[in-house]
């Protein structure tokens, strides 16, 4: 049997009358031509189908690319498979079968939210990173020098009674413990100024304290539109990169 994508198809002038059409077979390896009876209802219908321009068929074949599409989605338990991109089938040694809850939600929302939110998802990694980097920077400088009492020492009165509050939210609430560490329930602005409060044992690590401030203040707007899931546009997508650059520059 022939690949799918040489399949003779059904072309116009294969409409021989008002109820005959002529098919192609493949036997014994070769197609072999052979007509049919039809109703006239149909046949009139099939008159009406544009032909393709370049191949002259009525009818566009499966292709092999549709049919792997088709196979994954039924196999992954996607509802829509033209959500999945064909790109993923380039290497299929890598193909990996999702599971079926993210594929079920991925059917259910439109290709134009589904793109906003992949376009977005680098810089909320972006974000993910640069905050974390910070809190560990504040925990292993501020833990080195003071111990594992810096906390209640070196933190302000005011962010460790905020933190608190917040901890006490998420244990009265069915959500899961986030983490022990207080410093996991510090905002960014509090990672800013727990550094800013100690810049004497942050100074031989970050090469300007006024520098700092700027580009934590800066980056805290656009961290907000991505925390948000808000869109960024090209020109916030470039500040961003430019600002998270700036500041590992300022504290390498």
């Amino acid at each position: 049997m022939p690949a799918q994508s040489s399949f003779p198809g059904l072309h116009a002038q294969d409409l021989q009358d008002d109820s005959t059409v002529l098919i192609r077979i493949w036997k014994s390896q070769h197609w072999e031509s052979k007509k049919i009876s039809i109703a006239p209802e149909l046949i009139k219908h099939l008159h009406e189908i544009p032909p393709d321009p370049n191949s002259g068929k009525l009818f566009r074949s499966l292709s092999r690319l549709e049919q792997v599409t088709k196979t994954y989605a039924q196999k992954a338990g996607i509802i829509e498979w033209r959500h999945i991109r064909p790109q993923m089938f380039r290497r299929p040694s890598k193909l990996r079968i999702l599971p079926k809850q993210f594929w079920f939600y991925r059917s259910e929302f439109e290709p134009q939210v589904i793109k906003a939110a992949q376009e977005t998802a680098n810089f909320y990694i972006l974000n993910y990173c640069i905050e974390n980097t910070v809190r560990r920077l504040i925990s292993r400088t501020l833990e080195t020098k003071y111990g594992s009492n810096w906390w209640s020492e070196k933190v302000s009165q005011t962010i460790r009674d905020k933190v608190k509050m917040r901890q006490q939210q998420e244990s009265d609430s069915p959500m899961s413990i986030r983490s022990n560490d207080p410093l996991a329930y510090t905002m960014f602005l509090e990672l800013m100024e727990i550094i800013d409060d100690n810049w004497q044992d942050f100074s031989n690590q970050i090469r300007s304290r006024i520098a700092m401030k700027q580009k934590l203040l800066a980056l805290n707007g656009l961290r907000t539109v991505v925390a948000h899931n808000v869109e960024l546009n090209d020109r916030e997508k470039k500040r961003f990169e430019i600002y998270a650059e700036d500041w590992l520059d300022l504290s390498h």
